[in-house]
């Protein structure tokens, strides 16, 4: 899934992140925020009052993998990550200063470092992630539907998924610990195996294949979040990138609880704190492919909406369009935006590809069955 969001990469559209001040600061200035059993670590800040983005300064990154290990060391444990956005926490410090950090779990061994995470999605504290969030309400929707089992099967999927490994040096063995006893019937079983059997080295991974079952995993996680409705041409994932910008942008739209139609989520962001905000609702239908929309803007450092609309050019590129915008006569008036937006999932299939119709494609699936 890294991978898929590095190629083309539930937020904001901050068109002003160009007029943030960037400010280079020791990385022991962004607060770290220290538990029992982990540390969350934050890279960068953003302080809205002020318009300004921190940016920790990382001369030697082995001197902070040595400064979060040894937090966990202290503790007689190791060190334990993940590697999902969702996993990713936002908090405020200071005056009002925001970052997104990772939290690095301490534990003996990995059991008990998914034990943990496990049990902190179940009885989370004050620092929330996304997984954690979503985990909670879920589980009240399906206790009152009598889905309680589904409670157990979304704990294991959100810890697959989490991608949780080893992070650092290893001070302690991270594999659970056996009996003597055994250990040395296992020394004797394998010697003797040793001399029967030889081992044939084994086949190198296929990258085909693990790209495969990297983008099946990514495909699930979506289909999970959607669920096996049908969805509408504007939902799924979309992304673009600014010609200024390393990184592609990247979000999700979906249908509202509330009174909007239509609502998009930013999922990544070269400004990591501007991630898991609502950037667009989507408030009223023009037409089949038409929408007025509710734009959120960064207007110098405070949060504003602006209206616009989202036109479906095809099922695979959305154009986001805004008028000239002035909030005050004494205020610098925001100029006419235009975006265009390609869609990442749900990927485009053979019917799409030579622009089959509705008929058409139904004739194929039943041709196919």
């Amino acid at each position: 899934m890294k991978k898929l969001l590095g190629i083309v990469v539930l937020g904001l559209l901050f068109s002003g992140c160009s007029s943030l001040e960037v400010v280079n600061v020791n990385l022991d200035e962004i607060k770290k925020i220290k538990k029992e059993d982990y540390i969350i670590v934050a890279f960068e800040s953003f302080h809205k009052s002020e318009d300004k983005h921190y940016k920790g300064v990382i001369d030697n990154y082995s001197q902070i993998e040595n400064t979060i290990t040894a937090y966990c060391k202290n503790k007689g444990k190791n060190t334990f990550g993940t590697s999902h956005y969702r996993d990713m926490v936002t908090y405020t410090y200071g005056n009002n200063i925001i970052a997104t950090g990772q939290r690095f779990w301490c534990a003996k061994n990995l059991a008990e470092a998914g034990k943990l995470y496990q049990k902190f999605l179940k009885k989370p504290d004050e620092y929330l992630s996304y997984n954690q969030e979503r985990f909670l309400k879920n589980s009240v929707k399906w206790l009152k539907n009598g889905n309680s089992g589904k409670i157990e099967e979304e704990l294991n999927d959100l810890l697959y998924y989490s991608g949780l490994k080893p992070y650092g040096t290893q001070f302690l063995n991270p594999m659970p610990a056996k009996s003597k006893k055994i250990a040395k019937v296992n020394k004797k079983s394998k010697k003797k195996e040793a001399k029967k059997i030889t081992t044939p080295s084994p086949e190198p991974e296929d990258p085909k294949k693990e790209n495969q079952n990297e983008e099946e995993g990514f495909d699930k996680l979506l289909k999970n979040y959607f669920g096996d409705r049908k969805l509408h041409s504007i939902e799924g994932l979309w992304g673009y990138r600014r010609d200024e910008e390393k990184e592609a942008r990247i979000y999700l739209i979906f249908k509202s609880d509330d009174d909007y139609l239509f609502k998009e989520m930013v999922i990544y962001h070269p400004i990591r704190v501007f991630e898991k905000k609502i950037s667009t609702k989507v408030i009223k239908k023009i037409s089949e492919k038409s929408y007025e929309v509710k734009r959120t803007w960064n207007n110098k450092g405070t949060i504003s909406e602006r209206d616009g609309t989202v036109t479906i050019i095809n099922k695979f590129k959305l154009k986001f369009e805004s008028d000239r915008h002035c909030y005050s006569n004494e205020e610098e008036c925001l100029k006419e935006n235009i975006v265009f937006k390609k869609k990442i999932w749900p990927q485009k299939v053979y019917s799409d590809e030579v622009d089959l119709n509705k008929e058409q494609t139904d004739k194929l699936k039943e041709l196919l069955k």
